[in-house]
């Protein structure tokens, strides 16, 4: 009979054995793990919550339930319920700081803003921007506080501030006028 082979004409397996079986009988010295019965050629696989060499591991022992498989006792992953309500948590509080930082860049941004129209509109000699230097009346020449006043002429009084020694065109005067 060839390895792992027994009995008449040799027709029997022993395949789970660990080692080659007896010829005649087909009995083993031992078996592979996650088998047992080796008296008969180790033809039985573990039974429920049993694993490894002659099955000899529990596992309820190892795994809190029965094994995924017979021979190293693996157990089945599950996520605990601790798993979930952690990722559940760390979700909650990139929401929440993520909602933080935007309500704080907006109300800095609108406060940035309230800023720029009350110092256009109420020093009658001064207008400044956040971050440059002042511009007084008596460098704008012909232009008054009421022609800076509105949006679309913010950049003029930004260049004026940027340009003190520099006398502006007499058409961009002009049209600040109206």
């Amino acid at each position: 009979c060839s390895k792992y082979q027994w009995g008449v004409n040799c027709q029997k397996s022993c395949i789970n054995c660990a080692q080659e079986c007896d010829k005649f009988d087909g009995k083993c010295s031992a078996c592979r793990p996650g088998f047992r019965n080796p008296t008969r050629s180790c033809n039985e696989t573990c039974p429920n919550n049993r694993y490894g060499e002659n099955c000899d591991g529990n596992c309820i022992d190892k795994c809190g339930s029965d094994c995924t498989e017979r021979v190293t006792g693996s157990c089945v992953e599950r996520a605990t319920t601790t798993t979930h309500i952690f990722s559940a948590l760390i979700a909650f509080l990139i929401v929440v700081l993520v909602s933080v930082v935007t309500i704080f860049a907006l109300r800095r941004y609108k406060m940035q803003d309230q800023e720029l129209e009350w110092q256009t509109e109420s020093d009658a000699d001064t207008w400044t921007l956040p971050g440059e230097t002042p511009v007084h009346q008596s460098s704008l020449g012909i232009l008054s506080k009421n022609s800076l006043g509105g949006p679309s002429n913010r950049s003029l009084l930004r260049a004026v501030s940027s340009t003190s020694d520099k006398v502006l065109p007499r058409a961009e005067t002009m049209s600040n006028q109206v």
